[in-house]
């Protein structure tokens, strides 16, 4: 089988965004032999370049009977639903259309596979967790440290910039990182074909991502060797410490971000990858295609390897 994944330019400055499309089988033959995967359409424009395939969807209203007691003053189940079917009106307007059309929607929790894609995480507990912490939700009764707080006040900081090596006892970047908890309920997949790995993170962090390394290792599922994996959020330094790429190694790491963004992908990030052996390449408003298997499209950009640098991000 073949495979091509398609990483579309979203976005300009800090205003990245990610629209990736997967395909894979037979494909020089029919249609009917042919997979096809969306992770995430990007904006409204770049939504309108993507072929309209929906595989899985989360649904947070779906989990109103399970949460209710998390919050501090509590709803009834019907209740909770509303206020979350109101929060998150886009997602729910797309079940919505699906309903109307008779498409099924699946949920992407840990295990559930289709076709050559296993779901690596969250699990259902994780994302129930995740779920009451979201913004635009009713105050949670026991709150999770506050995350996004301190990912937002930090990217507000002016760039300091320090000296870095090569040599990983002079790396930068550690385990201190943090994410939104909307972010962590990514959903994190691995899609295998003819024996190449190829890993989609969405916009995951370290607590994610180490769960989704652990389910994999439960089943035997290595990390270190994939061929291709998505860098989650456009390469923050938020998102990723050096103990999880330590167990997540790629051939290539893939980085959606706009042009011209300064802190999109963070230097310390892509020198963390460079050391562990991947060719780094980010979008920065170009059209990028990885492919296995099958000939060049045109229209395609190609893509530019990011170099080790000497100084990153203090």
């Amino acid at each position: 089988m073949a495979f091509e994944v398609d990483f579309l330019a979203v976005g300009e400055g800090e205003k990245s965004g990610d629209a990736i499309a997967v395909r894979w089988g037979n494909l020089s033959g029919p249609r009917a032999e042919q997979k096809v995967m969306v992770i995430d359409g990007g904006t409204l424009e770049a939504g309108k370049n993507l072929v309209n395939h929906i595989l899985m969807m989360h649904k947070p209203w779906d989990h109103a009977n399970e949460i209710c007691e998390l919050f501090k003053n509590p709803l009834t189940p019907t209740k909770l639903k509303e206020k979350l079917q109101k929060a998150i009106t886009a997602a729910h307007d797309l079940q919505e259309l699906c309903t109307e059309k008779n498409k099924k929607i699946y949920e992407p929790f840990t295990g559930v596979t289709w076709d050559n894609v296993r779901v690596l995480g969250p699990n259902r507990d994780y994302y129930q967790q995740l779920l009451a912490q979201f913004r635009d939700t009713p105050v949670a009764a026991s709150p999770l440290p506050s995350l996004l707080q301190k990912a937002i006040s930090g990217a507000k900081d002016k760039i300091e910039w320090v000296a870095e090596k090569l040599d990983m006892q002079y790396e930068s970047l550690d385990d201190s990182g943090v994410t939104s908890h909307e972010n962590n309920s990514s959903a994190i997949l691995l899609l295998t074909v003819d024996g190449h790995k190829i890993l989609f993170t969405a916009d995951a962090g370290i607590p994610a991502l180490t769960a989704a390394a652990d389910y994999a290792a439960s089943l035997g599922i290595i990390l270190n060797d994939l061929r291709f994996m998505q860098v989650p959020h456009h390469g923050s330094k938020h998102n990723v410490g050096k103990t999880i790429l330590n167990r997540i190694k790629a051939g290539t790491a893939m980085i959606s971000a706009g042009a011209s963004a300064p802190k999109h992908p963070a230097r310390k990030v892509t020198n963390a990858l460079n050391r562990r052996g991947a060719a780094v390449c980010v979008t920065a408003g170009k059209n990028l295609c990885h492919r296995f298997g099958v000939d060049a499209r045109a229209g395609w950009d190609s893509a530019d390897v990011i170099p080790f640098y000497d100084e990153v991000e203090a």
